[in-house]
């Protein structure tokens, strides 16, 4: 079978949501989210994390080589979907739910991108995988360059996807305290509002309304408390003991400071996409997925 058979699924999905001129439908998400809920849960896998909290994830592919997607804030791997069947043709495939995101345990006492990591960490460690590309959209991109921290050599190569934009920038004490405030007192709004503004008048309205109805069903006590973690967390240390290749791929609906990661990291490759939103891997699926491999492809030579 021709190597990029695999995208034929992807592409369409795009053709779906789209018109025939490829514009977007402005159609329900219950295709979409019906699809999410019946596609991918193979019997399910899991492990303590460091701090006892069971950690679900899903193991495809039987390759020496190991892509690790991590999701992003009040998300879950399910994210991934649109990739993970394609790329375990060639590699072994493992997504994961973080703590307190799908159907991984929410007992987890004190939020931080640290504990995050030890989840991924037992995970790459229960499965002994020596050969590992982490990637990580959005807060997950934050997660995975202190896991590769963590992992030290089985970690080949970080990818980031639509994150670090940013990156030696904190949240002020009164943003964040206004988002906490506002979470608090309507979360289900806020969160609506927040997932919204993630998009681009080009996104296909059936993922924005699917991912929109499924934050807002996000745990509260969760997501304020990953929220916090996100704003406090500086990945600043993380990036200079980064040791091994680490490629952004970002959309461009907001500018990313790309010269202060560049400056720091030996192997740095920024990749900007358009007309997209911040669910790059969901939004055009195709796009990043040529990208993905390419990266890959890459690090093979």
């Amino acid at each position: 079978m021709p190597r990029y058979a695999g995208l034929l699924p992807l592409m369409l999905f795009v053709s779906a949501c789209s018109d025939g001129d490829g514009s977007p439908q402005n159609e329900s998400a219950e295709a979409f989210s019906a699809q999410v809920s019946e596609a991918t849960h193979p019997p399910d896998k899991a492990v303590a994390s460091r701090d006892g909290v069971i950690i679900f994830y899903d193991d495809r592919g039987s390759s020496d080589q190991a892509i690790v997607f991590v999701h992003g804030w009040n998300c879950d791997r399910d994210y991934w979907q649109l990739q993970r069947d394609y790329f375990a043709e060639d590699y072994r495939v493992i997504s994961i739910d973080l703590a307190g995101h799908g159907q991984s345990a929410h007992n987890r006492s004190q939020w931080s991108i640290v504990a995050f990591a030890d989840d991924v960490a037992a995970v790459v460690r229960k499965l002994d995988l020596t050969d590992v590309t982490l990637v990580g959209h959005s807060m997950g991109g934050l997660v995975v360059l202190e896991a590769a921290v963590q992992l030290g050599e089985r970690v080949t190569r970080v990818v980031g996807v639509d994150t670090l934009r940013d990156a030696d920038e904190r949240f002020s004490d009164k943003r964040l305290d206004a988002l906490v405030d506002a979470l608090e007192t309507d979360y289900a709004a806020t969160v609506v509002d927040f997932a919204k503004s993630m998009f681009v008048d080009a996104s296909h309205a059936r993922v924005r309304d699917f991912v929109v109805r499924d934050m807002a069903a996000g745990p509260p006590d969760v997501a304020i408390g990953s929220l916090i973690a996100f704003a406090q967390y500086n990945p600043m240390s993380a990036i200079d003991a980064l040791q091994v290749p680490f490629s952004l791929i970002n959309s461009d609906y907001e500018e990313t400071d790309v010269d202060v990661i560049a400056g720091r990291v030996r192997d740095f490759q920024f990749i900007e996409v358009s007309d997209v939103g911040h669910f790059i891997m969901l939004e055009d699926p195709v796009a990043f997925t040529n990208h993905l491999n390419a990266i890959l492809n890459h690090r093979k030579r």
